[in-house]
């Protein structure tokens, strides 16, 4: 019986030694192969590849003439973009990037210029996913790039179109003169500065956007979730489409007409003393504010649920339709 004993005990220790050393190989194994596997966009042991550390570095710069551009688009991904006025003769487009822990720097992205149109994109595909650009390793870069644009003096002032598509980062626009502007992102900030044109639009998903000394016949906003904050001169029509958030308006002279609907949040119209508008306010639910005496508003015409305010001539058109939220109308 003691025998048999013994002879079971070794038999158990032999068993836990092979389970230990399997495991250990199997360790060694993972530390080794994870950072390689990848399971939809994310990768096992990511830290290896998505931190990034030091500054920025050129990742690369073109130039092209002023005369061959008249049209920008850029269709970028995970990272910040600028269209800026430059100090030279030449387009000048720079791409930037942050190297990952593994001192390994993104793919170039895809810049050209064709049939007059400076084009820069995150992928040459025109898609805004880090899945469409080939890795050179574990520690391939990532999405802590930057792009910028600098716009020389001799075509400031007559460019055709601007077009920003972006996922999420921080993107600017500055003291330029264009016929049309269109910004579209997924997420993220836009400020935009001392822009002319005559028809711009900004669309996003959820973030923030910014504008100031604008100058343009129409704008168009639309927001799902997110702040804009309007200031500037539009001069035919403005029109604003928000779900959910904050607007505040401070424009020097009131558009012809300005549609504004939102289904929660807080609005705020600063509106010049001296402008002349009738606003037809239809709330649902909320609070309505307003900076103008009581005989200045009124319901004539209207449905119960409308609240009319007139200032001056009356000749501006607002038309505010809110959900559930609260809309104040300051004078400026």
């Amino acid at each position: 019986r003691r025998t048999r004993s013994v002879s079971a005990v070794c038999k158990s220790d032999r068993i836990k030694v092979i389970i230990g050393f399997a495991l250990i190989g199997l360790i060694i194994v993972a530390i080794f192969a994870l950072p390689y596997l990848r399971f939809g966009r994310l990768r096992l042991f990511g830290f290896f590849e998505g931190a990034s550390t030091g500054s920025y570095q050129l990742v690369q710069e073109q130039e092209f003439p002023a005369d061959g551009v008249r049209d920008i688009e850029v269709i970028w991904g995970s990272g910040d973009a600028a269209i800026v006025p430059g100090s030279g003769n030449v387009f000048v487009v720079r791409e930037e990037a942050r190297p990952n822990l593994g001192g390994k720097m993104p793919q170039q992205a895809w810049i050209r210029a064709e049939n007059g149109c400076l084009k820069a994109r995150w992928n040459e595909n025109g898609s805004t996913s880090t899945e469409s650009t080939p890795a050179s390793g574990p520690n391939d870069g990532g999405e802590n790039r930057r792009i910028t644009i600098e716009v020389p003096a001799a075509a400031q002032d007559k460019l055709g179109s601007i077009v920003l598509n972006g996922t999420s980062g921080s993107y600017q626009l500055g003291r330029l003169t264009s016929d049309a502007v269109e910004v579209d992102f997924t997420s993220g900030e836009l400020k935009c500065v001392g822009v002319a044109t005559s028809r711009i639009s900004l669309s996003f998903t959820s973030g923030s956007v910014a504008t100031q000394e604008l100058s343009a016949e129409t704008l168009d906003v639309s927001l799902t979730s997110g702040d804009a904050a309007l200031a500037g001169i539009v001069r035919d029509a403005a029109r604003i489409d928000l779900t959910s958030g904050d607007v505040e308006t401070s424009f020097t002279s009131l558009p012809a007409t300005l549609d504004l609907t939102f289904t929660t949040g807080d609005v705020v119209l600063n509106l010049p003393a001296q402008a002349g508008f009738t606003a037809q306010v239809s709330a649902t639910s909320g609070d309505v504010t307003s900076d103008f005496a009581q005989g200045d508003a009124g319901t004539a015409g209207t449905d119960s649920a409308t609240r009319v305010y007139r200032n001056g001539d009356g000749s501006a058109a607002i038309i505010v339709a809110l959900t559930s939220g609260d809309l104040a109308l300051q004078r400026a």
